[in-house]
């Protein structure tokens, strides 16, 4: 059990550092995120000076961590921050390393339980199975398509027979052509008086990616009836 815990009491020993060197930071960092102003969350970024990058990772993690939280706000406030060029480095270390932190943190607390779920059901069974033989891919895929619930993705990966090397190899290549148009998109969301025009071109390629993903998934597969999944 204790092995199972040791990365949730090293993290809730991180987080207890943090919070009493900065008392205010997971309550402002809330507060901000909700607000949805990316404006707002580059200012408070740069109260921190010389720590700025590391803030920026450490909402990164927090906002993987959750699960639900999205994570174009902080990609647009760090190209307020740091530029365009900047903004996506920063945003693509801050996400990776937070995928990483998460995976290894849902897979230790909820893989063995998730695990006698999955073996109860065949279909369940089957899509583990898939994820064991086929984790790259599939995480690559889910990695590139923008906006998508970074948290989400990497809580099921957890739970699955994915490696450990297939999601992070997957994170590292798919999520910076994601991130170069969440950083896009956030920064024009920023200063969207400015710049309604283009913004209003990102979400149309961000509109036309999901559709070609939609179309993808609903395009009837060639072939017999052996490439059809097998119901229990």
């Amino acid at each position: 059990m204790l092995k199972q815990l040791w990365p949730w009491m090293a993290f809730a020993a991180l987080a207890a550092g943090i919070h009493l060197a900065q008392p205010a930071f997971f309550p402002q960092v809330w507060q901000l995120i909700n607000a949805g102003d990316a404006r707002d969350i580059a200012a408070y970024l740069r109260s921190f000076g010389s720590w700025t990058v590391a803030a920026s990772i450490l909402i990164n993690i927090i906002i993987n961590l959750s699960g639900i939280l999205p994570t174009v706000l902080i990609s647009g406030a760090n190209a307020v921050v740091f530029g365009l060029g900047g903004g996506i480095v920063v945003s693509w270390i801050g996400e990776c390393l937070g995928t990483v932190i998460a995976f290894l943190l849902w897979r230790s607390l909820l893989q063995q339980a998730a695990r006698r779920i999955i073996c109860r059901s065949p279909r369940l069974s089957l899509a583990d199975e898939f994820s064991g033989k086929n984790g790259f891919k599939a995480m690559l895929v889910a990695r590139l398509i923008p906006l998508a619930p970074s948290g989400l993705i990497t809580l099921l990966g957890a739970v699955s027979s994915m490696s450990f090397a297939d999601m992070l190899w997957a994170t590292l290549i798919g999520k910076l052509p994601s991130i170069v148009l969440e950083v896009l998109l956030g920064h024009q969301l920023a200063f969207a008086q400015d710049n309604s025009l283009r913004l209003l071109l990102l979400l149309l390629v961000v509109a036309t990616g999901y559709g070609y993903f939609w179309w993808r998934k609903r395009r009837p597969r060639q072939g017999g009836d052996d490439d059809k999944p097998r119901c229990p």
